[in-house]
């Protein structure tokens, strides 16, 4: 399993999703099913850069070269009480850096190896230790940094695959995929083990005779409070123009009884169209399919759906998250024109008791939903086209809190 090597160039700087794909080496013939048919987008490949040594950088504030934002003193606590993040972290520079809500350094600056982008499932965060992927001659592997040291986790094979990661809040465990190329098709394996490589399980695999039909690998998503793991599916071997990612399946696993549940089958056949799940496993958002580019929540007791009305310029929906209380959906619509593209940040109730409403716009540019801070505001990534520059917007569900923080690749909420 490999990424894409063509350098495309990228009006979307950061926010294009580095695909982990065997798409430069998958070529899909006429007679072969296509994964990418029938999708209401398309994925905009980028190249993963090797840069300089990643022992040449830096590993505490004291070894690099001062920046505005780390010259910034350390802020008070944002006012916000209970919420479950103190901040996030960005990318940019090959370091990583902290930030609060209201955009104030959080005195955290550590190097992050050797990409050029961190996409979705490549970071996990914990309150002082920041865990990464790199993928790319020499470099492929797993990788722990903390304000003094980086190191490499010996027992996640480093092979010629890119690598998905989640850590568990506690940061006892570590889930991690990867994938490869056998019998003109994938093969994807997901394990879980204790993060001295103790204890390490099989929890899924896909074989290259499971992929006939279409392919797929494993993604781990996130850890739930009670121990389990939430992974995906998602499609490999596509290509082109994407401005979102989804998923095509999405499960749970219990390490306790060693058993899964499967939330949404990989027969729907979603293919990027499954978003999100929420905190409490039991809705998932769904932004497109069948043709069209209506947002959905599914009920997955029952398999209800209640679908919301477009809005205007609605050609492309993605980047649906539920609020911290599962009670509301941000999502994004785009006109998905390169030449004209138009993007809306959108909110609503995840029962449709209101219509939505659309918090922010931009033209000549995207957004991201990136996550949901407590049960009433949002972090986006909004991207301008002309020049390419990326930022990090704080959002409030009713309009009123629509605010630039930084500028960078997001990569995660800080606990």
């Amino acid at each position: 399993m490999i990424k894409n090597q063509k350098s495309i160039h990228l009006w979307l700087g950061m926010i294009l999703i580095l695909f982990v794909s065997f798409a430069c080496r998958l070529p899909i013939g006429n007679d072969e099913p296509q994964p990418g048919e029938n999708l209401e987008a398309t994925i905009t490949v980028l190249q993963t850069d090797v840069a300089a040594n990643q022992a040449d950088q830096p590993h505490s504030l004291e070894d690099v070269q001062p920046t505005p934002e780390a010259d910034q003193p350390t802020p008070e606590a944002d006012p916000i009480v209970n919420q479950p993040y103190r901040g996030f972290v960005v990318f940019r520079d090959n370091q990583f850096y902290g930030y609060d809500f209201n955009g104030n350094s959080l005195g955290v600056q550590y190097p992050a190896g050797q990409q050029s982008y961190y996409g979705e499932n490549e970071v996990s965060l914990l309150p002082d230790i920041i865990y990464y992927t790199q993928f790319g001659e020499g470099i492929t592997g797993v990788y722990r940094v903390d304000a003094s040291q980086t190191q490499q986790l010996d027992f996640i094979p480093s092979g010629n695959s890119p690598i998905s990661i989640a850590v568990s809040p506690d940061g006892n465990k570590i889930a991690w995929s990867s994938g490869e190329w056998a019998e003109g098709a994938p093969e994807t394996q997901l394990y879980i083990a204790n993060m001295d490589g103790s204890d390490q399980r099989l929890v899924a695999e896909l074989t290259a005779a499971d992929q006939a039909e279409y392919w797929r690998v494993y993604h781990p998503l996130r850890w739930t409070d009670d121990g389990k793991l939430v992974y995906a599916t998602g499609l490999t071997g596509i290509g082109g123009y994407m401005l979102f990612w989804g998923y095509n399946g999405m499960y749970w696993y219990d390490p306790t009884s060693g058993t899964s549940q499967t939330m949404v089958s990989d027969e729907e056949r979603l293919g990027l169209c499954l978003s999100s799940v929420s905190h409490d496993l039991t809705m998932v958002a769904i932004v497109c399919g069948d043709g069209d580019a209506v947002v959905r929540v599914r009920q997955l007791n029952s398999g209800v759906e209640t679908a919301f009305p477009l809005v205007e310029g609605q050609n492309l929906a993605g980047s649906a998250k539920f609020s911290s209380d599962d009670t509301w959906l941000a999502y994004v619509t785009q006109t998905q024109n390169y030449e004209d593209e138009r993007g809306k940040v959108v909110v609503v109730p995840v029962d449709g008791s209101q219509a939505p409403r659309i918090v922010a716009e931009i033209d000549g540019g995207s957004f991201i939903v990136q996550g949901w801070l407590d049960a009433d505001r949002f972090l986006v990534t909004r991207n301008e086209i002309e020049t390419s520059n990326s930022t990090i917007w704080i959002m409030s569900k009713d309009g009123a809190l629509v605010q630039e923080l930084v500028s960078g690749n997001f990569v995660g909420l800080m606990p």
